[in-house]
Order: structure tokens, then sequence, then C-alpha cells
């Protein structure tokens, strides 16, 4: 639990009228390159819900937090101002992406910010951006990171692969009908796109799960974890145990 003086520091560091203890104010944060050592202010930008290990005073995401960061104007733009410098900062950077770098941790931290606050649309789209600047040194990253980054953005996730375009509606309702509310089905194109998928995989809303985009369904097939399993196997009414084992694997 935050204490007080620990949130007041959070509020007046983000609207820019006191600095962190280290004397940095807001705007002096958003010098990425400048702060590539400094390991004590990127938990303030963005904060989550679990304790940081390079920094232990600073605020764990809360409902408190959450109102602050979605009303307060000058919060809300600074947050996308820091969302997009971040960018930014490894768009240019020279040494990411790599296997080793902090910068690795600082994404994961971002996109389970962006999902506390349940902000969507940032959220894929920051997903995707980071998926597309590893595309062309992919074997930079270990499947390992790949997951933590999948799992920081989706939570709950399904990926599915279809070869069989009249097989959609039949596939998203039956999940809807035994999966739980909150779980997200990922669609994407096939099994080597399962990570890198860069043709625009299909997401969902987690609160209404209503289909974004298209798909070209190839390769019917359910992903959890390396696990693979065929989706006549999952939609057999008479194999109760899948579902069973499905929900269990969370």
């Amino acid at each position: 639990m935050n204490s007080l003086k620990t949130l007041a520091r959070f509020e007046s560091f983000y609207i820019e009228t006191k600095p962190l203890e280290n004397s940095m104010y807001f705007r002096d944060a958003l010098n990425f390159d400048k702060n590539e050592e400094v390991h004590d202010f990127f938990q303030w930008l963005f904060p989550i819900d679990t304790i940081s290990e390079f920094n232990k005073s600073v605020p764990l995401f809360d409902e408190t937090i959450k109102f602050f960061l979605t009303t307060n104007s000058l919060a809300r733009a600074n947050f996308h101002v820091a969302l997009e410098s971040f960018k930014c900062f490894l768009d240019g950077h020279e040494l990411w992406p790599s296997v080793m770098d902090h910068n690795n941790l600082r994404v994961t931290r971002v996109l389970k910010c962006l999902r506390l606050l349940h902000k969507y649309d940032e959220l894929y789209d920051f997903y995707r951006f980071i998926l597309c600047e590893i595309a062309i040194n992919e074997d930079s990253f270990s499947l390992n990171t790949l997951d933590h980054w999948r799992s920081a953005t989706f939570e709950k996730t399904i990926f599915l692969c279809v070869d069989d375009l009249k097989m959609r509606e039949e596939v998203v309702d039956f999940l809807k009908c035994h999966l739980p509310d909150h779980w997200v089905i990922n669609l994407q194109r096939n099994a080597v796109s399962k990570f890198l998928a860069l043709n625009e995989p299909i997401f969902t809303n987690a609160e209404s799960n209503q289909i974004i985009s298209g798909v070209d369904w190839q390769n019917l097939e359910f992903f959890n974890r390396g696990r693979v399993f065929k989706l006549s196997e999952l939609m057999r009414t008479d194999n109760p145990y899948m579902l069973d084992k499905i929900r269990h694997w969370y």
C-alpha cells in the first residue's frame, strides 16, 4: 500500500511541480539517452503493481494512481509524452534490440503499465511497435523475453491459427462460451508468427471481445506456452478434460 507521502511525491512529479529525491524533474526524466545508466527514475514514469528490484521506494500501481493518470489532464498528457519519448529512444538506440539490454525490462514495465491503465489502443500500438523494432534482428532476443512481453500485454491469452474461414464464428463463439470473460483471444496467421506476427494479428478488446481486424486463416491450431493442440481436439464435446486443462495452465 502506498503512503500518502509517496502518492503526493508521485503526483507532484507527474504534474511537474516537484522533482524526485534525486532532483530529477519530469522533463529531465524524458532524456532517456542521458539517463541510460540511471535506474531509479523509470519506475516513476510507468508504475506497475509489483515491487521494483532497482527502487523499492517507488509507488505501486493502485486505484488512486489509476484515477490520477486517467483524470488529471496534465498527468494524462505527460504520460503520453513519456510513452512517445521512450518509443523514440528505442527507435534510435544503437545497442537495442539485444538480449542483455536492460531496456527489455523497461519494455515489459511499459506494457504492464498500459494494461493496468486499460489503455488498450496504446498498449497494442506499443506491442506492434516493439515487434517491428526487433523483426530486423530477431535472433538478438530469446523466446523467453518475447514470452514476457506477450504475457505483459495480454495477461490471459489464447493464440489461434485457423485454416477455414467458415469456422471463424464457430471458433470465437465456442471460446466465449467456455473461457472466462477477461481472457483475450488472439487470432494469428500461422505458427511461425506466434511471436513475431508482423501481419496485423487480431487483437480483441478485453472488455467487449469485439474483433478489431480481419485475418487470413491457416493451419488451425491451439497454442499455449509451447503446447499445440488441433482445434478439433479442443472443441470435442466429449472432451471436457481439455477445457479444464486449459484453465489450469493459467
